[in-house]
């Protein structure tokens, strides 16, 4: 992910930040380029998709380690569902991916 913190609150010992950034993702295990077989029910994947990375931070420091929280949001623009004409995937309008990610870190 390519991301940019940007500081709205910094104390002597902490700081809080926004995040905001992108990422592309490519999913080595998709079944988009499988042909789908006769009565299958299986709903094929796209193997690539790009997420705009939104989130807010904040990192404490002591004087040999700093602890940061970050709580993030991840939104895919792109839908991840492959049409290919069943009756499964044209009653579907659009599959999109939406992450929200809780990270503890101990630098």
């Amino acid at each position: 992910p390519l991301e940019l913190k940007v500081k709205f609150y910094s104390a002597k010992k902490s700081e809080a930040y926004f995040i905001f950034g992108g990422q592309y993702t490519w999913d080595m295990a998709s079944n988009a380029k499988k042909k789908p077989r006769h009565n299958s029910y299986a709903l094929r994947f796209a193997t690539d998709n790009f997420y705009i990375n939104t989130g807010v931070g904040v990192s404490l420091k002591k004087r040999f380690f700093r602890f940061s929280i970050e709580l993030m949001n991840k939104y895919s623009l792109f839908d991840n569902l492959v049409h290919d004409g069943t009756i499964y995937t044209e009653s579907i309008e659009s599959i999109k991916t939406d992450i929200i990610q809780l990270t503890f870190s101990f630098d």
